[in-house]
C-alpha cells in the first residue's frame, strides 16, 4: 500500500491522509497511529482521509477493533472527511459512520477530494 500524510497548513488547520493500493489491517493500524499523532499536534482541527484508490483486504471485525480504539481519542465533534467510492467501500463506510456516531464525531463521506476540503474548511472555521 502507498500511504502518506500532509500536516495541516494555515489557515485550513486540517491534515490529509491518502491511501492507494491494497490495505491490510496492519496498514490501517499504522495509519490510525499517525492520525492520533496528527491530532495531538498543534493547530490540527480536522482530518481528510482519502481512501478512494485503496482496496481493503481486512475483515469488518478487524476494522471495528481499530476504529473503536482510536475514535474515542478524538474530541467530541471532531470533523473527519472520508473520500471513498461507496461501491468499493460500502461496508467500511457503514462501520465508520456508526462508530463515529457512537463516539460523537462529525463524519461526512465524499467522492471528490475538493468537496471534502471545502466541508472541512467550513467545519474548522465554525469551531
Amino acid at each position: 500500500m502507498t500511504y502518506w500524510h500532509e500536516m495541516p497548513a494555515s489557515p485550513t488547520g486540517f491534515a490529509t491522509q491518502r491511501h492507494e493500493g491494497e490495505a491490510s489491517i496492519h496498514d490501517v493500524e499504522h495509519a490510525a497511529r499517525e492520525m492520533i499523532a496528527l491530532y495531538e499536534s498543534p493547530g490540527f482541527s480536522g482530518l481528510l482521509m482519502d481512501v478512494s484508490k485503496s482496496q481493503p483486504i481486512f475483515s469488518p471485525a478487524d476494522l471495528i477493533g481499530v476504529i473503536d480504539e482510536i475514535y474515542p481519542r478524538f474530541g467530541k465533534g471532531f470533523p473527519i472527511a472520508y473520500v471513498l467510492h461507496a461501491r468499493d467501500h460500502d461496508v467500511e463506510q457503514m462501520i465508520l459512520q456508526t462508530l463515529a456516531y457512537n463516539h460523537g464525531l462529525t463524519v461526512r463521506f465524499f467522492t471528490e477530494v475538493e468537496s471534502a476540503q471545502v466541508w472541512l474548511v467550513q467545519q474548522t472555521a465554525d469551531s
